[in-house]
C-alpha cells in the first residue's frame, strides 16, 4: 500500500468510528420511543455531537475519494512518525468512546439522568476513569487534528489553498460551488479542518459542564457511595486528570 492508501485508510476508519459513536443504542421503549429532537434545547450537546458525526462521515468519504481518485499524486509523501503516532491515537481514542458505550450496553444514554440500573458501573474502562466516552471524543478531536495539520503532512497546502480560495470569493455561493474539482477539493478541506479545530478547542469546556451535571444527578442517585466511587477514578486522563 502506498502513503495515500494508508491515509485514505485512516480517514476511512474515522468515519467508520465516529459514526458508530454516536449512534443511540438504547433500547427504546414501545410506549415512549426515544426521539433525540426533542431534547435539541435542553441538550445542545445531542445537536452538536449529531453535526459533527455527519459532518465527520461526509468529509471522510469526500477526502477518501480525493486521496485515492482524485488527486492521489498529492498524498504519496511518506508518513512521519508523528503522524502514524497521531492517527494511531486518534483512532485508539474513538475505540476507547465504544469500549466505554458497549459497557453500559443500555444503561449508555445521550441525556443526562440516573442510570437505569440504579448501580454504579466498575467495569471495562469505568474501573478507571469516570468519563471514558468523553476522554474518547475529546482525544480524537485533538489527535485527529495533529494529523491534519502536522508540518509534513500533505495536507498544510491544500488547506492553505483552500482558504485562499474562500477569501478570494468572499464567500460568493455562486462562485464556490461552481469551483473547478481541484478547488473545490481544498475548500472541502480547510472547511473540515476549520470544524474539527473548532471542535477541539471547544468541546473540552463543554463537555466539563455536562460531565459536572452527570456527576450531580449521580451523587443526588447514589450519595456517599459515589463520592467513595468518584474518588478512586480520574476523570479524563489517568495520572493527569
Amino acid at each position: 500500500m502506498t502513503p495515500g492508501d494508508w491515509r485514505a485508510l485512516h480517514l476511512g476508519i474515522s468515519a467508520i468510528l465516529v459514526s458508530l459513536s454516536i449512534v443511540d443504542r438504547t433500547t427504546p421503549s414501545k410506549e415512549k420511543p426515544v426521539d433525540i429532537r426533542q431534547y435539541s434545547k435542553s441538550e445542545p450537546f445531542l445537536v452538536v455531537q449529531q453535526a459533527l458525526g455527519t459532518c465527520v462521515v461526509a468529509a471522510g468519504l469526500l477526502q477518501m475519494f480525493d486521496v485515492l481518485i482524485a488527486r492521489p499524486e498529492l498524498f504519496d509523501s511518506p508518513w512521519t512518525s508523528s503522524q502514524r503516532r497521531a492517527a494511531f491515537l486518534a483512532d485508539g481514542c474513538v475505540l476507547l468512546r465504544l469500549w466505554a458505550m458497549g459497557t453500559l450496553n443500555n444503561d449508555f444514554t445521550f441525556v443526562v439522568r440516573s442510570p437505569p440500573s440504579n448501580s454504579l458501573c466498575t467495569k471495562g474502562p469505568y474501573e478507571i476513569l469516570l468519563h471514558p466516552g468523553y476522554a474518547g471524543i475529546i482525544g480524537w478531536a485533538i489527535f485527529q487534528c495533529s494529523w491534519l495539520l502536522d508540518e509534513k503532512a500533505p495536507f498544510i497546502d491544500i488547506i492553505t489553498r483552500g482558504m485562499d480560495i474562500l477569501l478570494e470569493h468572499k464567500l460568493n455561493l455562486y462562485a464556490l460551488v461552481t469551483l473547478d474539482l481541484g478547488k473545490f477539493m481544498d475548500l472541502s478541506w480547510f472547511l473540515f479542518s476549520g470544524v474539527l479545530v473548532v471542535t477541539a478547542l471547544l468541546l473540552p469546556p463543554g463537555l466539563h459542564k455536562r460531565m459536572q451535571k452527570e456527576e450531580e444527578e449521580l451523587k443526588k442517585t447514589f450519595g456517599d457511595k459515589f463520592d467513595e466511587y468518584r474518588a478512586n477514578r480520574w476523570r479524563l486522563v489517568p495520572f493527569l486528570y
